[in-house]
């Protein structure tokens, strides 16, 4: 059963359009965090590890840099231990599988957030919060944005549509859970 309507041609608008829901839930979930709180802020980032320690692997295949994993790991590290705390948290949950697509739809979208989210932080006053925004101010998912839009316009898994439909799915869904555990 595809999922796609004659009148969605592009896959970006495609997936905008069907995880629509699945994005507001999400944002929801993170709705809940003070940037201007350093626990609370850290809370923010330990959720945001939990979910990159589970969609990470799953965007391997899509040729992903091995250099944009360890740098997004090491500066959710190296915020953490500016905010007091050490490690990762890596989640409780697993996913086998997922689209690399749809997962790095969701990963890279995300992160074109960050200038808001940078903003708040600045706004919230917090020294302490404001000397931890490595993770946020990472500019390489930004690039893995463009390249996936280069990708959905020249008609990359068009005839999977479905698969990668699930892949976003699946991806907010972690995230989602991810910021409710904290």
């Amino acid at each position: 059963m595809s999922v796609a309507g004659p009148d969605i041609k592009n896959m970006r608008f495609f997936l905008r359009s069907e995880t629509r829901t699945d994005h507001e839930q999400t944002d929801a979930a993170f709705s809940q965090f003070d940037f201007g709180s350093a626990n609370s802020y850290s809370n923010f980032l330990k959720s945001h590890a939990r979910a990159l320690s589970v969609l990470l692997p799953l965007i391997a295949e899509f040729d992903v840099n091995q250099m944009l994993v360890e740098n997004l790991t090491n500066n959710l590290r190296q915020d953490l231990a500016s905010l007091g705390f050490c490690g990762l948290y890596p989640s409780g949950f697993e996913v086998k599988s997922a689209h690399p697509a749809g997962v790095a739809y969701v990963l890279a979208g995300s992160h074109l957030g960050s200038k808001v989210l940078l903003q708040r932080i600045e706004a919230g006053c917090n020294p302490v919060c404001q000397s931890a925004v490595a993770y946020l101010s990472n500019t390489e998912l930004v690039q893995l944005w463009h390249r996936l839009l280069n990708d959905f316009d020249a008609g990359r898994w068009s005839d999977e549509r479905d698969e990668v439909l699930d892949g976003a799915r699946t991806a907010f869904r972690v995230f989602r859970t991810a910021g409710q555990e904290l």
